[in-house]
């Protein structure tokens, strides 16, 4: 029977919300309050409500029910492993949590992730060979850990069918009207929105991007060429001259630098720029023409070609949906 059959058939669709140690609170409880909110949106008596169970990791280890409830882990259509916060990631694969996911997902249940749950999804051996996404600042350390899988932190909702993943901490609503919307159609997914002034739109995660280069990996020499181009990062920069201040051969220092921050230091001077030129376009009232100039950039085309490129916006769209200033 597809899943689509078993909806119709059941009394109720079901969605399993994975409650680990530090799961976000405001994910496992919304998402309940949402699934009411659709309920009452149904166009038909008829079709299924949404029903959902939260399942926490017993003391004895063991995933049960909160509360006891009779709803068997196969009766389930989709599991949701909420978001975490950085300090609460995994550092291993989880057990008995990973066992648990994949054993859902072979029953047939679609398993929806949103920003650090992720990890979980990656531990579990389900996201392998499959394109996720979670929140932009985690993309890399889930790369590291899921090099079997690939990670796009440009998109704020990836749908692959028996997996979803979502990015931001607050993502796991997208995510919810997704649920909603496969659960109930595309009708009382805009009713429920519309309800919860949820913008339904997926814009790309990457407008919300800040750099935030590794200054933590022990190379004094790289970290001291770090340090002066995060304040000359507008200024003339040629490789020679950083090399030459780090008292390393060209060939050596590109090598170095690459291994120490994870890019070369062309693109390292690109995001520095964009990321000041974020800055300015929110709180100044400066044109995109004089940002461009004061990040470095006498042609304001390129500019505007290396901003859309890094955040997926214009410099124009983003200053209109982030500026502080009039």
């Amino acid at each position: 029977m597809t899943l689509l059959m078993a909806q119709m058939t059941n009394a109720h669709s079901n969605i399993g919300i994975l409650a680990y140690d530090g799961a976000l609170q405001s994910c496992v409880h919304g998402l309940q309050e949402m699934a009411e909110v659709a309920n009452r949106f149904r166009r038909f008596d008829s079709e299924p409500a949404i029903r959902t169970t939260v399942w926490r990791v017993s003391t004895a280890g063991c995933i049960e029910q909160d509360p006891p409830a009779l709803v068997p882990r196969s009766d389930l259509n989709f599991l949701v492993l909420p978001p975490v916060g950085r300090g609460d990631l995994p550092r291993r694969p989880v057990e008995p949590c990973c066992s648990w996911i994949a054993a859902a997902h072979s029953e047939g249940a679609c398993v929806a992730s949103a920003c650090g749950g992720a990890f979980y999804l990656a531990a579990s051996g389900v996201a392998r060979g499959r394109r996720i996404t979670t929140h932009w600042s985690l993309g890399e350390p889930l790369a590291k850990v899921c090099g079997d899988a690939a990670v796009d932190t440009a998109e704020l909702l990836v749908d692959d069918g028996d997996i979803i993943t979502a990015g931001g901490m607050a993502a796991w609503m997208h995510m919810g009207l997704r649920l909603v919307e496969r659960l109930l159609g595309h009708d009382v997914m805009l009713d429920t929105a519309r309800f919860m002034v949820i913008d339904p739109a997926l814009r790309p995660q990457s407008r919300h991007t800040s750099f935030s280069p590794r200054l933590d990996h022990g190379d004094q020499q790289v970290l001291a060429v770090q340090q002066w181009l995060h304040v000359n990062a507008a200024a003339d920069v040629s490789i020679p001259r950083i090399a030459a201040m780090a008292k390393l051969g060209e060939r050596t220092f590109l090598r170095r630098f690459a291994r120490a921050t994870g890019h070369n230091p062309t693109e390292y001077c690109q995001r520095l720029r964009v990321s000041r030129s974020q800055s300015l376009l929110e709180s100044s009232s400066l044109s995109v023409e004089q940002i461009a100039h004061r990040c470095g950039y006498e042609d304001h085309n390129s500019f505007r070609k290396l901003f859309k490129r890094y955040l997926g916006v214009t410099p124009g769209e983003y200053r209109m949906r982030s500026a502080a200033a009039p």
